[in-house]
């Protein structure tokens, strides 16, 4: 594994242009919850998975080699969903880590063509703090 990002702003210009071959999330398999822990993401013309998460207020973003990916999937305490049909060929046309205006963490937004976007982004409720994310189909 390699961390590319540690941050509340990046951009993750490596993607910009690939397709979006896959992207699942990794949940307590434990619990019936429908809160991702992590990440990942397949890219065309990549060797490497992507992996990124949140946590405490902050960005993560790493690559990851196939045999690594093969063994995290593959861990029990995990369950592995993917959270869009990549069978519409999305391409990348941006990848980032942000801290919006008057808010303390950062989020991660991952811009596809044709009109969607990936939104990554902490919620907090009561003394927890967790991830969550949303597609969004754009209509123009």
């Amino acid at each position: 594994m390699q961390r590319l990002y540690q941050d509340r702003d990046f951009s993750v210009n490596d993607v910009v242009g690939c397709r979006l071959l896959r992207l699942c999330a990794a949940y307590d398999a434990d619990t019936s919850d429908d809160r991702p822990i992590v990440f990942y993401a397949r890219f065309g013309g990549q060797s490497v998975w992507h992996k990124f998460f949140l946590d405490l207020g902050v960005a993560f973003w790493d690559m990851v080699d196939s045999c690594d990916i093969e063994e995290e999937f593959n861990d029990e305490a995990y369950r592995i969903s993917d959270c869009l049909d990549c069978s519409t060929q999305y391409t990348v046309q941006d990848a980032f880590a942000f801290v919006p205006p008057n808010e303390t963490c950062a989020q991660i937004r991952l811009l596809l063509s044709p009109r969607t976007e990936i939104h990554i982004k902490c919620v907090h409720e009561d003394e927890n703090h967790y991830m969550a994310f949303s597609v969004r189909q754009n209509s123009r």
